[in-house]
């Protein structure tokens, strides 16, 4: 078959698709408009149900080429849903959703251009060099990214050392890609760094045992939500319960038992108690001068 002759079947082909012409130089180059969704494989409603879910929660956990994939698919998957003669697949997307902890605040202006270079980096394990805030570039190693509320984190190694850190990935100003490949610290598990305190803020090494008294039923979801696997609790009369457990020491705890106000006592660690006990006093004097 002659060039002139596909040339004069897609022509007629662009009557029908989405097909463009690049008419630069000779022999022109044809390709589809980027909107258009070219996959002839059939979607089932399930897994339309499970793009429109994805678009709606995992924006924030996946690589550029499969976000850009699943954004694609979205459109594609709404219309399955539209067609599917289960009534219940197509309000389900509407019928899900996720509420993070406390105050909802406003997500951080991040620019697009340095996420997608990290994620990229991320997904082939290469190094990057950044300039963090007003610091001279850096050389870091990408491991993981950990999304808290709003703000989306990179957990990392800078330059040769082994210790990892996490920064916040909205004060990276800029990023280039290096050619190096990321070296993993021995034994890294993401989870794990997040499970040994990793995000909780450590005020002092270690755990630490404390006995808590809630008032006017501030502390009743803990029957149900349990402070720590060693929780105890006790009933000192209604709506009265004494709390024992062991936890990290962290700022974490400081903010969670100053959350509960006048209904929640400290009973020990006394040194806790005196750091509340001094808390308070602070407060009173900010509002009560």
């Amino acid at each position: 078959m002659s060039d002139r002759t596909i040339q004069r079947d897609l022509q007629k082909l662009s009557r029908f698709f989405p097909l463009l012409s690049d008419e630069r130089s000779k022999p022109y180059g044809w390709y589809f408009d980027e909107s258009f969704d070219g996959s002839l494989s059939a979607v089932s409603p399930h897994e339309a149900l499970t793009d429109v879910l994805a678009s709606k929660f995992l924006q924030n956990y996946l690589p550029p080429p499969i976000k850009a994939q699943v954004d694609r698919n979205e459109s594609r998957a709404f219309n399955v849903l539209k067609e599917s003669t289960c009534k219940s697949l197509i309000g389900w997307p509407d019928k899900v959703s996720h509420i993070p902890n406390g105050i909802q605040l406003l997500a951080p202006e991040m620019k697009q251009a340095v996420v997608d270079k990290l994620y990229d980096a991320l997904f082939a394990e290469l190094k990057i060099e950044i300039n963090y805030k007003d610091r001279e570039k850096q050389t870091v190693s990408p491991l993981g990214i950990v999304v808290r509320d709003q703000v989306i984190y990179l957990v990392c190694t800078f330059w040769s050392y082994k210790d990892l850190r996490h920064i916040a990935i909205h004060r990276i100003q800029s990023i280039n890609l290096l050619d190096d490949q990321v070296q993993y610290p021995e034994n890294f598990d993401l989870e794990k760094y997040i499970a040994e305190g990793g995000f909780t803020y450590p005020q002092n090494a270690g755990r630490v045992s404390v006995e808590l008294e809630f008032m006017d039923e501030a502390g009743n979801h803990l029957i149900e939500t349990p402070l720590s696997e060693d929780q105890v609790i006790t009933e000192i009369e209604e709506n009265h319960l004494r709390v024992t457990a062991t936890v990290e020491d962290t700022k974490e705890l400081r903010w969670w038992l100053l959350g509960f106000g006048q209904y929640v006592e400290v009973i020990s660690p006394p040194s806790l108690r005196d750091e509340m006990c001094q808390k308070a006093k602070q407060m009173y004097a900010n509002y009560c001068k």
